[in-house]
C-alpha cells in the first residue's frame, strides 16, 4: 500500500511585506510634520507639549518600524522591490525615505531651540554637517558650517 504525501503547505503569514511600498514613507514624514507644525502653536494650552511628544513618538516607532519592514521586503522580495522601482507612480516615493528620515529628525522642541519634541536636543551641528563635509562638496572654502 502506498501513501500518497501531502505537500507542505506555507505557514499563514499574518504580516507579509511582500506588496509594501515606498509610499508608507510619507505617512511617517506627514505624522513628523503635524509635531512640527504644533509648536507653533500658543505655548500656554495645556498638554499642547505632552500631545506634541506624543505624535512625535508615534513617527519614530512608525518610521522605525517601515525602515525593518522594508527592509525585510528588500531581502525575501526583491522582485517586487524592482518592480516598485521601475513603476513611474512608485518610484518617486523613494524620495519620502529621506524626508522621513528629516523629518522625524528635525523637529523642534516647544521650549528648547532644536531637538526633540519632549523638550532634550540629541543632535548636534556637528553630527548633522558630517555627510555634507565628508562628501567634499560645496568645497570647504564656500560652506560655512
Amino acid at each position: 500500500m502506498v501513501t500518497a504525501a501531502q505537500p507542505a503547505q506555507p505557514l499563514p503569514c499574518a504580516l507579509s511585506v511582500r506588496h509594501l511600498g515606498p509610499n508608507w514613507y510619507a505617512t511617517v514624514m506627514g505624522t513628523a510634520v503635524v509635531a512640527t507644525a504644533g509648536t507653533a502653536l500658543s505655548p500656554h494650552v495645556p498638554g499642547l507639549r505632552g500631545a506634541l511628544a506624543g505624535v512625535w513618538a508615534l513617527s519614530l516607532v512608525l518610521l522605525v518600524t517601515l525602515l525593518c519592514a522594508r527592509a525585510a521586503h528588500w531581502a525575501r522580495h526583491r522582485d517586487q522591490a524592482r518592480a516598485h522601482l521601475l513603476d513611474p507612480a512608485t518610484a518617486p516615493f523613494y524620495g519620502c525615505l529621506a524626508m522621513a528620515l528629516l523629518a522625524v529628525g528635525a523637529v523642534p522642541s516647544p521650549s528648547a531651540g532644536t531637538g526633540s519634541a519632549c523638550g532634550r536636543p540629541w543632535r548636534s551641528t556637528r553630527c548633522c554637517s558630517a555627510p555634507v563635509r565628508l562628501s567634499g562638496w560645496p568645497p570647504p572654502s564656500r560652506c560655512r558650517i
